[in-house]
Protein backbone atom coordinates (compact mmCIF):
# COMPACT_ATOMS: atom_id res chain seq x y z
CA UNK A 1 0.00 0.00 0.00
CA UNK A 2 1.38 3.35 -1.00
CA UNK A 3 -0.09 6.81 -0.49
CA UNK A 4 0.52 9.30 -3.29
CA UNK A 5 -0.08 12.87 -2.17
CA UNK A 6 -0.18 15.99 -4.34
CA UNK A 7 0.10 19.40 -2.68
CA UNK A 8 -0.52 22.69 -4.45
CA UNK A 9 2.00 25.03 -2.83
CA UNK A 10 1.24 27.88 -5.20
CA UNK A 11 -0.88 30.97 -4.60
CA UNK A 12 -3.40 29.99 -7.29
CA UNK A 13 -5.30 26.88 -8.34
CA UNK A 14 -3.78 24.25 -10.57
CA UNK A 15 -5.91 22.70 -13.30
CA UNK A 16 -5.75 19.74 -15.67
CA UNK A 17 -3.99 17.77 -12.93
CA UNK A 18 -2.78 14.41 -14.19
CA UNK A 19 -0.88 11.92 -12.02
CA UNK A 20 0.92 8.89 -13.48
CA UNK A 21 1.66 6.35 -10.74
CA UNK A 22 3.92 3.37 -11.48
CA UNK A 23 6.25 0.79 -9.93
CA UNK A 24 10.03 0.92 -10.40
CA UNK A 25 12.75 -1.64 -9.80
CA UNK A 26 15.87 -1.20 -7.62
CA UNK A 27 17.56 1.05 -10.18
CA UNK A 28 14.52 3.24 -10.80
CA UNK A 29 13.35 1.71 -14.07
CA UNK A 30 9.58 1.30 -14.51
CA UNK A 31 8.31 -2.28 -14.25
CA UNK A 32 5.20 -3.98 -15.58
CA UNK A 33 3.97 -4.61 -12.01
CA UNK A 34 0.38 -3.67 -11.29
CA UNK A 35 -0.16 -0.33 -9.56
CA UNK A 36 -3.80 0.69 -9.08
CA UNK A 37 -5.90 2.70 -6.62
CA UNK A 38 -6.49 0.53 -3.55
CA UNK A 39 -10.11 1.53 -3.02
CA UNK A 40 -12.23 -1.51 -3.79
CA UNK A 41 -9.15 -3.70 -4.33
CA UNK A 42 -8.48 -4.74 -0.75
CA UNK A 43 -10.54 -6.05 2.12
CA UNK A 44 -10.15 -3.65 5.02
CA UNK A 45 -11.12 -6.48 7.37
CA UNK A 46 -8.35 -8.78 6.13
CA UNK A 47 -5.78 -5.99 6.02
CA UNK A 48 -6.60 -4.94 9.58
CA UNK A 49 -6.64 -8.53 10.84
CA UNK A 50 -3.21 -9.17 9.28
CA UNK A 51 -1.68 -5.95 10.64
CA UNK A 52 -3.10 -6.46 14.12
CA UNK A 53 -1.94 -10.05 14.24
CA UNK A 54 1.58 -9.04 13.21
CA UNK A 55 1.69 -6.24 15.77
CA UNK A 56 0.39 -8.42 18.58
CA UNK A 57 2.77 -11.27 17.75
CA UNK A 58 5.68 -8.82 17.70
CA UNK A 59 4.73 -7.28 21.04
CA UNK A 60 4.08 -10.59 22.79
CA UNK A 61 7.23 -12.08 21.27
CA UNK A 62 9.30 -9.25 22.76
CA UNK A 63 7.67 -9.73 26.18
CA UNK A 64 8.26 -13.48 26.04
CA UNK A 65 11.94 -13.00 25.06
CA UNK A 66 12.52 -10.49 27.86
CA UNK A 67 10.79 -12.72 30.41
CA UNK A 68 12.92 -15.72 29.43
CA UNK A 69 16.10 -13.66 30.00
CA UNK A 70 15.08 -12.78 33.54
CA UNK A 71 16.95 -14.59 36.33
CA UNK A 72 13.57 -15.46 37.85
CA UNK A 73 12.17 -16.93 34.62
CA UNK A 74 12.64 -20.51 35.74
CA UNK A 75 10.57 -19.84 38.85
CA UNK A 76 7.60 -18.22 37.16
CA UNK A 77 7.66 -19.28 33.52
CA UNK A 78 7.76 -22.92 32.43
CA UNK A 79 10.12 -23.70 29.55
CA UNK A 80 7.32 -25.12 27.41
CA UNK A 81 5.05 -22.05 27.59
CA UNK A 82 4.25 -20.46 24.25
CA UNK A 83 2.75 -16.99 24.57
CA UNK A 84 2.73 -16.63 20.78
CA UNK A 85 0.18 -19.42 20.60
CA UNK A 86 -2.17 -17.27 22.66
CA UNK A 87 -2.20 -14.61 19.94
CA UNK A 88 -2.83 -17.08 17.13
CA UNK A 89 -5.75 -18.70 18.95
CA UNK A 90 -6.96 -15.56 20.70
CA UNK A 91 -10.40 -14.10 20.33
CA UNK A 92 -8.97 -10.62 20.99
CA UNK A 93 -8.46 -9.81 17.32
CA UNK A 94 -12.09 -10.45 16.27
CA UNK A 95 -13.33 -8.50 19.30
CA UNK A 96 -11.13 -5.52 18.44
CA UNK A 97 -12.14 -5.76 14.79
CA UNK A 98 -15.83 -5.71 15.71
CA UNK A 99 -15.28 -2.46 17.58
CA UNK A 100 -13.10 -0.82 14.93
CA UNK A 101 -14.77 -1.99 11.70
CA UNK A 102 -17.50 0.68 11.42
CA UNK A 103 -14.90 3.46 11.61
CA UNK A 104 -12.49 1.65 9.30
CA UNK A 105 -15.26 1.09 6.72
CA UNK A 106 -16.12 4.79 6.81
CA UNK A 107 -12.47 5.69 6.15
CA UNK A 108 -12.29 3.14 3.33
CA UNK A 109 -15.43 4.55 1.69
CA UNK A 110 -14.04 8.08 1.98
CA UNK A 111 -10.78 7.12 0.24
CA UNK A 112 -10.17 8.78 -3.11
CA UNK A 113 -9.74 6.50 -6.09
CA UNK A 114 -8.76 9.31 -8.47
CA UNK A 115 -7.09 12.69 -8.29
CA UNK A 116 -9.21 15.78 -8.95
CA UNK A 117 -8.47 17.75 -12.11
CA UNK A 118 -8.48 21.04 -10.16
CA UNK A 119 -6.62 21.61 -6.91
CA UNK A 120 -7.09 24.94 -5.08
CA UNK A 121 -4.13 26.93 -3.75
CA UNK A 122 -2.63 25.49 -0.58
CA UNK A 123 -4.69 22.29 -0.78
CA UNK A 124 -3.58 18.65 -0.87
CA UNK A 125 -5.14 15.47 -2.15
CA UNK A 126 -4.08 11.84 -1.85
CA UNK A 127 -4.87 8.45 -3.32
CA UNK A 128 -3.81 5.14 -1.75
CA UNK A 129 -2.39 2.66 -4.27
CA UNK A 130 -1.99 -1.09 -4.25
CA UNK A 131 1.20 -2.21 -5.96
CA UNK A 132 2.22 -5.75 -6.78
CA UNK A 133 5.84 -6.82 -6.65
CA UNK A 134 8.78 -5.63 -4.61
CA UNK A 135 9.50 -2.32 -6.30
CA UNK A 136 9.00 1.26 -5.23
CA UNK A 137 5.98 3.32 -6.24
CA UNK A 138 6.69 6.65 -7.92
CA UNK A 139 4.53 9.33 -9.51
CA UNK A 140 4.94 11.93 -12.24
CA UNK A 141 2.62 14.94 -12.20
CA UNK A 142 1.37 17.23 -14.98
CA UNK A 143 -0.70 20.36 -14.41
CA UNK A 144 -1.50 23.87 -15.62
CA UNK A 145 -1.06 26.93 -13.44
CA UNK A 146 -3.58 29.79 -13.17
CA UNK A 147 -1.95 31.57 -16.14
CA UNK A 148 -2.37 28.49 -18.36
CA UNK A 149 1.29 27.47 -18.30
CA UNK A 150 1.93 23.71 -18.56
CA UNK A 151 4.14 22.09 -15.92
CA UNK A 152 5.61 18.61 -15.48
CA UNK A 153 7.06 17.29 -12.24
CA UNK A 154 8.86 13.98 -12.65
CA UNK A 155 9.45 11.90 -9.52
CA UNK A 156 12.19 13.39 -7.35
CA UNK A 157 12.57 16.48 -9.55
CA UNK A 158 11.30 20.06 -9.26
CA UNK A 159 8.47 21.13 -11.60
CA UNK A 160 9.57 22.17 -15.09
CA UNK A 161 7.69 24.60 -17.35
CA UNK A 162 6.90 22.93 -20.68
CA UNK A 163 5.79 24.34 -24.02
Amino acid sequence: MWTIKVHNGSKGPITDLSVNVYVTDQVGQPTEDECVPAKGRISIEQLTRDLMGQAMRGGIGAVEDQARRSPLASLFMPNDINLMGLVDSSSMIPDILNLAMPTLRQHMQAMNDTFPTVLPAGQSTAVVYFAAGQGQVQADIKFDDEAGNHWVRLFGQPPVLTE
